[in-house]
């Protein structure tokens, strides 16, 4: 998950006591089995160059971005592996998930894209479709691979009209791409704004989604 520094502390949040509560929640949806267990990773983003490594490509009219595809290397080539070396984890791609929301969203699209057999499915929570043009749109138009990641995409209803129409055509978009109800879950969050809080309101289900429980088989 991008944006570690808003995922479990209070402390840390962008804004002081606006968290995800995201330990919280994944600890509610296993308890209930409504999810399985899984092993959260929050990955701190950069300060000043969130952006550059949030890009995943640059945009000229602002001078700035496209380190995205660095950054997906050091998750895929760095990361993961330490993880899966330390961990007792489930390293295959059907239960490796990759998430985030805003810009943290666009890079966790486009790495899912990119990294298809990697990451089987991706939490798009509230993406960055703007960016560049738009050009997310082109890259899932450009997809090809029978390899779909499952997706969770999500808007706030408080986003604000061009946000709530991007994420729309994102949604589409992915749709005439051959994505559907098996593999595309979408949310659209009436009450939603662009805000930790709002994205803290929705992880419960982004976890059910990314992390399904497994049939209870008695011993």
């Amino acid at each position: 998950m991008q944006d570690g520094q808003n995922l479990f502390d209070p402390g840390r949040a962008f804004i002081r006591g606006q968290h995800w509560k995201l330990q919280e929640a994944a600890d509610h949806a296993i308890a209930a089995r409504t999810a399985a267990p899984a092993i959260i990773v929050g990955i701190d983003h950069a300060g000043s160059a969130r952006i550059e490594e949030y890009t995943p490509a640059r945009d000229e009219a602002r001078n700035e971005g496209g380190r995205g595809g660095d950054y997906g290397r050091m998750l895929v080539e760095e990361l993961k592996p330490l993880i899966d070396a330390q961990y007792r984890t489930r390293p295959d791609r059907a239960d490796t998930a990759i998430g985030g929301s805003s810009m943290g969203g666009l890079i966790a699209l486009h790495l899912a894209l990119a990294h298809r057999d990697v990451f089987g499915s991706a939490a798009v929570m509230s993406p960055s479709v703007w960016w560049n043009g738009r050009a997310i749109l082109r890259e899932v138009d450009e997809f090809r691979g029978a390899r779909r990641p499952r997706i969770w995409l999500d808007v706030g209803g408080r986003e604000g009209r061009e946000a709530i129409e991007d994420v729309r055509a994102l949604r589409e978009h992915l749709l005439a791409n051959g994505w559907n109800d098996s593999n595309l879950t979408w949310y659209e969050d009436r009450r939603g704004d662009h805000s930790e809080r709002a994205w803290a309101g929705r992880t419960r289900k982004v976890m059910e989604f990314l992390f399904p429980p497994e049939p209870f088989s008695s011993p």
